[in-house]
């Protein structure tokens, strides 16, 4: 990078800037700042280990070298000059050789600062680092006398003590957190019952070290939920099981920012050799505006912006009594969020880089982006992805395409699916992309969910997406693992009612990754005994959501010209799906051979656009090919029909005379428990598809006008609105 070589940059941080190294997320918000102030920066990563995952460099440093907010070193560079460098972790300069400093090049800094987030020995007297070893090691790489800042004051009695052959600065360095990335408005919350956990490294010096503190801390309790973000797992494997109320979440499955909106409180509990030190996750999870309950030894630095219980009865009766008052929660939460702001805000941060570097070189932009968004495509409306999975028809895509139409106007709809049917979506006018089922592209399902998330990942930074939404039986290990590493997007689950197995529970389980839930209507939801049905707390309940409204249906004349059927002849649809997952031919046969002897009635069979298998078996009868079948029901005076979601209430709010043959497969929706709902309720009648052999009399009564009118009239009692509308106004306010 020849601009290195010509540069003086203000601020040079050098440092191990690996995926996992925690220290590398505090530099990422140091150097947010430095972007929106003006002042530039250069990263000179030092040669170490490399992580589990092989990547040397954070990801958030990374977006910012990508967005032009830092300079990242490479090999190759000789003359780097900076005005002020900083060392966030002397641990990585305390070693022999720890860096094979003999094949690195030098920074020419004028002023050296090493930041001491912990003291060089913990409570055992065990050493962390030499504090001599790392002065010499940053004297050889900056060519200046390094200055010692403390991060805490518990830190600067260690530090003092060294103070005949280190220089030890009169002003702490204490982390600064960013408002903007953390923060998050605890106004309101619908939960009965408090969650409490922490996030953290999965270390053992991180965790309580005893499994009976370890469960007085994060306790298994009906009373409260408990969610851990990088736990120890070797701890709890007395447990032999997760507890009901534990969500475990490994280091790296979901962005800190995005987990610690889930809490309500941050439960600190460390080893006891760390028990004494301040963790900048306490910080975080302050800012983020969960109640803090830390050890007592923390107390000093903290003071009443957290809390401190004695011992894990009392943090639980704590926890349970102050959620129930919730002003005297929101007090304790407007504690912590001012002590972050006052003591490790941006303000804080740029007050003392102008003190030690100056004015900055550049000009400020304070309306910078995030750093995590390159080679956007710029538009005034802000986009959402749409994501569906594949399904064995277009019940998925149907939906989406329903809410996406009735977006407002600042918001830009694309689609990323696995259904086949993507030209639907372009028909509609919008920019969709296919990402081929696994079931399809031939691979096995772990590789085939790594491409899925870098895929989305790369959409959701390409088009700058504000919020993702999916439709799904449940989101897949990619698209959840996407969403939940971009914090500052907003994710969606529309989730249909209605399924099929009750023990879907890692499936429910899914939601943990999202923002908002939104469960369409159900007209059938007293036949629902799905996994659905214990978790509608969880969701936000809208009416049906139907893609076309009852004026988008064709005329009775307009639809039988089009199909080109006799204007004074009965007609039935046979729509009994894709056939993808059962064999439709039977039925369809035998239907047909009793309309065939019934004679005078018109048949047309709906072909589904993604059927793996053509169903071209009778050449002579009329077929409706085009999308979306509900905009011809007026030229029929009856219709067969599967009971899949939108078929079903699509049938049911036109009013449409129909026969449900239930599609009975075990992994897709309840067709059963609808069909059984409308034969009930005298909506529709009932046909179960290994009962094709009663259709001439059930042809007969459908043939019947008084037989259809009455099943109409009471199909227009039962009519609710078209809640796509609704949907879209929650995702609204949500990506809003």
């Amino acid at each position: 990078m020849s601009a290195a070589e010509r540069q003086v940059f203000d601020v040079a941080y050098i440092g191990d800037f690996r995926r996992n190294s925690a220290t590398a997320s505090l530099i990422a918000d140091e150097i947010a700042l430095h972007a929106r102030a003006g002042y530039s920066t250069l990263l000179l990563p030092l040669a170490g280990p490399v992580s589990d995952d092989g990547a040397v460099v954070h990801p958030a440093l990374d977006a910012h070298v990508r967005t032009g907010g830092a300079a990242l070193a490479d090999n190759e560079e000789t003359r780097l000059k900076a005005k002020f460098a900083v060392i966030h972790d002397p641990t990585v300069l305390s070693r022999a050789d720890p860096m094979g400093r003999s094949a690195m090049r030098t920074l020419e800094a004028e002023r050296a600062l090493i930041v001491a987030n912990a003291p060089p020995a913990d409570l055992s007297g065990a050493a962390r680092f030499d504090v001599v070893r790392v002065d010499d090691a940053v004297r050889e790489l900056t060519g200046c006398q390094a200055t010692w800042a403390p991060a805490w004051p518990k830190v600067r009695a260690q530090l003092a003590a060294k103070s005949h052959a280190i220089d030890v600065a009169d002003f702490d360095w204490p982390p600064v957190v960013d408002p903007l990335r953390w923060g998050f408005r605890r106004d309101a919350s619908k939960r009965v019952s408090p969650v409490l956990g922490r996030h953290g490294r999965p270390e053992l010096d991180e965790w309580p070290e005893d499994l009976n503190v370890f469960l007085s801390r994060y306790p298994v309790s009906r009373h409260v939920a408990v969610s851990l973000l990088g736990v120890y797992e070797p701890l709890l494997s007395e447990l032999g099981r997760t507890p009901r109320n534990w969500t475990l979440f490994p280091l790296g499955s979901i962005a800190p920012e995005r987990f610690l909106r889930g809490l309500d409180y941050f439960v600190y509990h460390p080893g006891w050799r760390r028990r004494a030190e301040v963790d900048v996750g306490i910080l975080e999870g302050l800012a983020s505006g969960a109640v803090a309950l830390l050890p007592r030894e923390l107390e000093a630095s903290f003071g009443e912006a957290a809390l401190y219980p004695e011992d894990g009865r009392d943090a639980l009766e704590l926890m349970v009594s102050l959620f129930r008052d919730r002003q005297a929660y929101l007090t304790q939460v407007r504690r912590g969020q001012a002590l972050v702001h006052e003591g490790h805000g941006p303000g804080v941060h740029l007050t003392r880089i102008e003190t030690l570097v100056g004015a900055p070189s550049q000009r400020p932009t304070p309306g910078r982006p995030e750093p995590h968004r390159v080679d956007r495509v710029r538009q005034q409306q802000r986009p959402l992805l749409f994501v569906t999975s594949n399904g064995i028809g277009l019940g998925h895509l149907s939906r989406l395409l329903a809410i996406a139409k009735r977006m407002e106007n600042g918001f830009r709809p694309i689609f990323a699916t696995m259904s086949q049917g993507l030209s639907v979506v372009r028909d509609a006018g919008y920019h969709a992309e296919y990402l081929p089922h696994h079931a399809y592209a031939g691979c096995d399902p772990e590789t085939w969910n790594d491409w899925l998330r870098l895929e989305i990942s790369r959409l959701i930074e390409l088009f700058d997406v504000g919020a993702l939404i999916y439709d799904g039986g449940s989101p897949y290990r990619g698209v959840s693992e996407a969403v939940a590493n971009t914090p500052n997007v907003k994710s969606v689950w529309c989730r249909r009612a209605m399924w099929r197995d009750a023990l879907w529970d890692q499936a429910i389980d899914q939601a943990k990754f999202v923002d908002l839930v939104i469960e369409p209507g159900e007209l059938a939801a007293a036949h629902d005994i799905g996994a659905t049905v214990a978790h509608r707390d969880q969701a936000r309940h809208v009416e049906p959501v139907l893609l076309l409204d009852e004026a988008d249906l064709l005329s009775r004349a307009e639809a039988r010209h089009r199909l080109g059927l006799d204007p004074d002849r009965p007609a039935v649809l046979l729509q009994l799906g894709s056939g993808n997952h059962v064999s439709l031919v039977p039925a369809i046969d035998a239907m047909l051979a009793a309309i065939e002897t019934r004679g005078g009635v018109q048949p047309v069979i709906a072909e589904w656009m993604i059927a793996d298998r053509s169903l071209d078996h009778w050449p002579q009868v009329r077929r409706l090919t085009g999308f979306p079948n509900a905009a011809y029901f007026r030229a029929f005076d009856f219709v067969v029909s599967s009971a899949g979601y939108n078929s079903f209430h699509e049938l049911l709010h036109f009013a449409v005379p129909t026969v449900f043959v239930p599609i009975e497969v075990s992994y897709l929706d309840n067709q059963l428990g609808r069909a059984n709902y409308a034969a009930d309720e005298g909506l529709a009648l009932s046909l179960q598809l290994s009962e094709a052999a009663r259709f001439p009399e059930v042809l007969e009564v459908m043939l019947d006008p008084e037989t259809r009118e009455r099943l109409a009239e009471a199909c227009r009692r039962h009519r609710r609105p078209n809640g796509a509308g609704e949907a879209a106004a929650l995702i609204a306010e949500l990506a809003a």
